[in-house]
């Protein structure tokens, strides 16, 4: 009985890792979203802003992004494709990331208007070459892949050294610490609306 029950806690303890670490790599990749756009919006305007529709430095549509992507292609991020001599794996996934992220943010647009603010209160890309009504553009589509590629072969290697780091407990304390924040966000952002003031 003994050894059924520490089967159990430990199938316990397992699921709940797993969805730790789920909610986590959203985060993760909604604060690379977030690190992007205000970087971007500095060179680009001038101007240092919260790029988000939150109070934290996290933006879901690119824990959404990023979710869709890691669990596409997660397995073949390290298997090579070869033209020749030539790998091109990371060509593939810079136009795969290139498709899907056009793709979420053109969806999110609509889905943003479906609560009753308009797209344009946070990106406009009208002016933009080779756009379409505003909502996506080449160029930013572009610098998606690109972003993408960075996360991929740099920045998600550490991310996976943290999650797996030795001491457990210190993890957990942290991370959920860190869910509960960014879904207290969440929920407050109901009653107070968008949290952007910047420029589009």
């Amino acid at each position: 009985i003994e050894e059924m029950e520490t089967n159990t806690t430990c199938k316990n303890k397992n699921v709940i890792n797993v969805i730790r670490n789920i909610l986590l790599l959203f985060i993760f990749f909604a604060v690379c979203g977030w690190i992007y756009e205000v970087i971007w919006t500095y060179f680009d305007d001038g101007v240092w802003t919260n790029r988000g529709y939150l109070f934290g430095p996290w933006l879901p549509i690119y824990g959404f992004g990023g979710m869709l992507i890691y669990g596409i292609f997660h397995k073949q991020i390290k298997k090579p494709v070869y033209i020749g001599k030539l790998n091109i794996r990371f060509l593939l996934l810079f136009v795969y990331i290139c498709l899907i992220t056009t793709v979420v943010e053109l969806a999110a647009t609509y889905i943003i208007e479906l609560f009753g603010t308009p797209f344009t209160v946070l990106w406009d890309y009208s002016d933009h070459f080779m756009n379409f009504q505003g909502r996506v553009c080449l160029d930013a589509s572009a610098r998606f892949g690109a972003l993408g590629l960075m996360i991929i072969y740099g920045a998600l290697p550490l991310y996976n050294k943290f999650v797996h780091m030795k001491n457990q407990k210190v993890l957990n304390v942290i991370a959920w610490t860190v869910i509960a924040v960014f879904a207290i966000d969440w929920i407050l952002r109901i009653p107070f609306g968008n949290n952007y003031t910047g420029p589009v």
